[in-house]
């Protein structure tokens, strides 16, 4: 009996890829979770125009931001963070995007 190293190198025991649709909620719900609880918050420091204002600036800064991803990637065809930037920008800032992938992921865990 090898342990778990022998089931992973005889193929016995494999890891799934994640569907995008799967990718897309958990993002949405590690993302949507923190603002709904800061958001009254920063509404409350800002005053309610200011907080509109950043507010929408905000959301068109992710509107923005997420229209350039979907075009990179109809671009490229990558499937991933790490893929795209591995593609457009070379293989070291490849493994700085995972760090950060890996950071928020990490922060996320410590915030709930």
């Amino acid at each position: 009996d090898g342990g778990v190293a022998a089931e992973l190198s005889s193929g016995l025991c494999s890891f799934r890829e994640g569907s995008i649709r799967a990718s897309v909620f958990n993002l949405c719900s590690a993302t949507l979770g923190a603002g709904a609880l800061s958001l009254p918050y920063a509404f409350k420091e800002a005053t309610i125009v200011p907080g509109i204002v950043l507010l929408c600036i905000g959301g068109g800064a992710t509107v923005f931001s997420i229209d350039l991803l979907i075009k990179a990637r109809d671009a490229t065809g990558a499937r991933s963070y790490e893929d795209l930037t591995v593609q457009l920008m070379g293989q070291k800032m490849g493994y700085l995007m995972e760090i950060c992938v890996i950071v928020f992921c990490f922060g996320c865990a410590v915030a709930y």
